[in-house]
């Protein structure tokens, strides 16, 4: 991505600050709280293409020895140069403040990224023609992120798999219900078809009775009681040659 201005080489300087004194301990001690916060404050001259930094990114130093700007935009991931030129651009037509959040591929093939965020100063303001704004190194606020998207991934993929678990359950539960219930329902209608037909030997006036292989008395109708005299309650279970006499 080139410059139509021309290119000039980054040139580190120490720069303004303001802060609650002016001395050199005061801008002193703010530049190395930017270090420590990762941070560093730029100014981009449009007309002459020069770019000057207040510290070095400790992740992105020496990356460019030649400090140029097309050089550091080499190093930018190829899927973030676009959202990078168009901020640039849209900076440098004065539409205000521009973000951009890139990775910066080291050639050991480390990815760093990077949070830009710069405005054009305005015509009448003595950084006329200047871009001015600040770089912050977010690898690790991005990892944490990333670590974080992971975590909720896994944490849905285990609740989409348990409640696939508890939907086959449940429709397992409810076909053996279903089971149960067919099965409830065919007694019932064969209880109820013997009852009919216990009814009607009942109605019969012959006396009907069962006995089993053992002698004793499975079944004595009414007909039976009223033949024999012997109740339902007194014949059942009670061997047939007992009350019979045969």
């Amino acid at each position: 991505m080139g410059n139509a201005h021309g290119s000039r080489p980054f040139q580190s300087y120490e720069a303004p600050v303001i802060v609650n004194s002016s001395s050199p301990e005061a801008e002193e001690r703010f530049r190395r709280a930017q270090e420590i916060a990762d941070v560093n404050a730029f100014d981009w001259n449009v007309r002459t293409g020069e770019v000057r930094v207040s510290v070095d990114l400790p992740a992105l130093r020496d990356l460019v020895p030649d400090r140029k700007f097309e050089s550091w935009v080499e190093h930018v991931h190829p899927d973030d140069r676009a959202p990078l030129k168009q901020a640039i651009d849209n900076a440098l037509q004065g539409k205000g403040r521009q973000e951009a959040e890139v990775r910066v591929v080291k050639p050991d093939g480390a990815i760093v990224w990077v949070r830009v965020c710069g405005q054009l100063a305005p015509e009448s303001s003595p950084d006329a023609g200047h871009v001015l704004g600040v770089a912050a190194d977010i690898t690790s606020s991005k990892l944490a992120e990333q670590e974080l998207r992971q975590a909720h991934d896994l944490l849905d993929a285990r609740i989409r798999e348990r409640t696939a678990e508890l939907s086959r359950a449940n429709q397992e539960l409810q076909t053996q219900v279903r089971e149960r219930v067919d099965a409830q329902e065919a007694l019932e209608k064969q209880a109820a078809k013997l009852r009919e037909q216990a009814r009607l030997l009942d109605l019969a006036n012959d006396a009907i009775f069962i006995r089993r292989l053992d002698g004793t008395v499975s079944y004595w109708n009414e007909g039976a009681e009223r033949l024999y005299g012997w109740t339902v309650k007194e014949a059942m279970e009670q061997p047939l040659s007992s009350f019979l006499k045969t």
